[in-house]
């Protein structure tokens, strides 16, 4: 009798108690603890970026054609797209541009003209929304950190 209900009672406890560990994924089952959708991106510091498709390069239409434009404007950027070298010369001599993204065939060229005055980044199109999103904010933050060792 004695051991009948000690094991009643083991059986009770043992389902009345509440496990600590969890699955993968039961965390996101669970009320208040689960993925949050709503929440807003990151904020990003919005700059100047030149879309530079040269002839050379063979991706002029793409680069103009491509959702690049797009999805650097829903992420807070002001793109622009340049498509001949003359339109490049007018466009880096009337504005300061934070990063200029090229077709990597051109991005030594471009790099030696502008002589540090904008991050280059050297990226094939079309490209992936977070590849484009990835290398420019790469090339942004590698810039602010090269102005902040420089201010100090």
């Amino acid at each position: 009798m004695k051991r009948l209900l000690a094991t009643a009672l083991l059986i009770v406890t043992a389902a009345s108690a509440e496990t600590v560990l969890r699955a993968c994924g039961d965390k996101f089952l669970v009320n208040s603890r689960g993925t949050r959708f709503e929440r807003a991106p990151g904020a990003r510091q919005s700059a100047a970026i030149l879309l530079y498709a040269g002839s050379a390069s063979g991706a002029t239409v793409a680069a103009t054609n491509a959702p690049i434009q797009s999805v650097l404007r829903k992420a807070g950027y002001r793109p622009s797209t340049v498509e001949s070298a003359a339109d490049f010369e007018k466009a880096v001599a009337s504005h300061k541009w934070d990063v200029v993204v090229v077709d990597p065939s051109a991005a030594t060229a471009v790099s030696n003209r502008l002589g540090g005055a904008a991050a280059v980044v050297a990226l094939r199109v079309p490209a992936k929304r977070d590849v484009i999103l990835d290398a420019v904010e790469d090339a942004l933050s590698a810039r602010r950190g090269a102005r902040n060792k420089a201010g100090n």
